[in-house]
Parts: C-alpha cells; structure tokens; sequence
C-alpha cells in the first residue's frame, strides 16, 4: 500500500513448491493478457484447420509437460491471429454491405430497382445480420 505506483504479482511455481512475487512499477512493461477462447469461434471458417496445423507444429521440448505448454501456447497464438483476420474481416465486409444498401436504397428514391439488385439487397441484410452477430458476440 506505501507503493501505489507498483503492483505485485506472484510467479510461476513450476519448478518449486513457493510462489515467488515480483515487485513491479505500474508503467513498466505489462505482462501479456492471457488466452481465451471464444465459443463462437468453433462455428467460424477455418477455426479447426488453424487448431490442427498449430497443434501438429514441431516443438523441441521432450519433457511432456513443456511439449504441453508449447502446442497450448502455439495453437493461441495462432487463433489470436486468425481471429483478428476473421472479425476484421467481418468488421470490414458489414461496412461494405451497408454501403452497397444504402446506394440501393438511395436508387430506390428515384428508380424502381432491378430484380438483382432487389435480390443483392436482401441477401446484403440477411448477410449484415450474421456478421453483427459476430460483432456483438466479439
């Protein structure tokens, strides 16, 4: 409590029975936030694939407890990646489809619309809501 500008965090205990606790100021560099898996993902394109080529990736660690903790490491540091892709991606692709239907909407005000451009604006709304799903979910 006398230092306010610190926290103080507790260590790894793999290789002893003690905790030991580091002492660090709150500007230093922050540890990194951890992994977590968010449920939509198993229902996304490619969520499987990204799992089973970061899971079959070669570690040097023999002690199975480290092989353990490399393929969990490995395969959350590459569905953090994959993620940004995907909900960017969808971020980018909601924005788009809004824009397309508000210029059809926008011709609609002065000319009846064709029947595909009718159909690309309707299946545009159907898309828009999954990809906000996505966004609300995230």
């Amino acid at each position: 409590m006398t230092f306010d500008e610190h926290a103080l965090h507790a260590l790894s205990t793999s290789h002893s029975d003690h905790c030991p606790l580091l002492l660090a100021h709150m500007s230093a560099l922050r540890r990194p936030t951890p992994f977590k898996l968010e449920n939509f993902w198993t229902k996304l394109p490619r969520f499987h694939e990204v799992v089973q080529q970061a899971w079959a990736q070669p570690t040097s660690h023999t002690e199975p407890y480290h092989r353990l903790g490399h393929k969990l490491f490995t395969t959350g540091k590459a569905l953090k990646a994959w993620s940004r892709s995907i909900i960017s991606d969808a971020r980018m692709k909601l924005h788009m489809a809004q824009e397309v239907i508000l210029r059809l909407n926008i011709a609609q005000e002065h000319r009846e619309l064709s029947n595909e451009e009718f159909q690309l604006r309707t299946k545009l709304k159907r898309r828009i809501l999954g990809w906000a799903v996505i966004e609300k979910a995230r």
